[in-house]
């Protein structure tokens, strides 16, 4: 963690989207495997927790992904929308434990784009105001910085129109609304449509007092 925090900082990065405290439990699962720290919640625990205290003697910030847990699943969430069924015990001893155990300590967190019936019917992580502010922010009190995993991906836009997972993301609770890509096409689909339409849906949310300035001014400090 050290020596990666060190490596950001040559390079003019100040915070560092890692580590994944996914739990390595699916074979079947085409985006975490390898990047997980193990099958075991607590192993996985220490090594985030390794991994952030490393960061910070770099002078590095950090951001935990993807909670709830990206682990169970044989869906990339680059692709569509992964669906994690398990009940809420099994969960919070399992998919949650990790970030529950670095979280007082855990500079940023990234939410993931997961469906988790047992958590919220209605939207994914990254959208829902359950798992962000009532369970997040209230009953863990975590005050870092909440970022979203990237808005242009397949998970939410398959089923969600950019004007509508802009605010709903921020409404939910989060502070830095993430988008991202590698293709120089992709890159530009992102700054002439998804962020002026992303842009244009928060400013109106804040004029029609959907948003109000309070929650702006919190982000933003």
């Amino acid at each position: 963690g050290r020596i990666i925090g060190e490596h950001c900082k040559s390079v003019g990065a100040h915070l560092n989207f890692a580590p994944v405290a996914d739990i390595n439990n699916n074979p079947e699962n085409p985006v975490i495997h390898r990047r997980s720290f193990g099958e075991d919640p607590e192993r996985v625990g220490k090594k985030v927790d390794a991994f952030i205290k490393g960061m910070q003697k770099s002078g590095t910030l950090s951001c935990a992904k993807h909670y709830p847990g990206h682990g169970d699943t044989d869906i990339d969430s680059h692709k569509n929308l992964p669906i994690i069924p398990h009940l809420y015990k099994r969960l919070k001893s399992i998919e949650l434990s990790p970030f529950q155990q670095v979280i007082t300590q855990l500079p940023a967190i990234m939410t993931g784009h997961l469906l988790v019936p047992a958590m919220d019917e209605t939207f994914p992580a990254s959208l829902s105001k359950i798992i962000v502010q009532d369970l997040l922010k209230k009953e863990w009190e975590y005050k870092g910085l909440i970022v979203t995993d990237a808005l242009n991906m397949k998970a939410l836009t398959n089923y969600y129109p950019d004007e509508k997972i802009a605010r709903e993301a921020f409404l939910a609770g989060s502070d830095l609304l993430l988008y991202g890509a590698h293709l120089q096409k992709d890159v530009e689909e992102i700054l002439k449509r998804h962020i002026p339409k992303a842009t244009a849906s928060l400013k109106e949310a804040v004029t029609s007092g959907v948003l109000p300035l309070h929650r702006l001014d919190e982000s933003v400090l």
